[in-house]
């Protein structure tokens, strides 16, 4: 028997990241995630973040980061921890802010695994 354990789905690739995002947040116990392409330009971010996540995307977006690598930016109000991956030949950015998201790695792979799953 499989057990499913997605609550929310979503046909829409922007609301399925988006689910992806609050999910992963919520369990890892970060303040918020956000998606964006290595350019800097936020592709999807948490409900209510969109303007600290844009900020926070053309940040990330001057380390220059490859997927074996990542980075992390402090701010005044919420520390990011960031890594790069790619998707057929596309690079992307996911950053996760707050206390926790130095040690949330884990998290943080599975969100990518999971944010690639639903781009492809």
């Amino acid at each position: 028997m499989m057990i499913e354990r997605r609550v929310r789905r979503s046909e829409r690739r922007d609301e399925a990241l988006g689910f992806q995002l609050e999910a992963a947040t919520e369990r890892a116990g970060l303040d918020y995630c956000m998606l964006a392409s290595h350019e800097g330009l936020v592709v999807a971010c948490t409900p209510g973040d969109r303007e600290e996540s844009e900020e926070i995307a053309a940040q990330l977006a001057v380390l220059n980061l490859d997927p074996e690598s990542s980075g992390e930016i402090w701010g005044a109000s919420k520390n990011v921890t960031a890594r790069a991956f790619d998707v057929d030949g596309e690079r992307f950015i996911v950053g996760a802010a707050g206390y926790r998201a130095r040690t949330a790695a884990r998290e943080i792979e599975q969100m990518i695994s999971g944010i690639a799953r639903i781009l492809r």
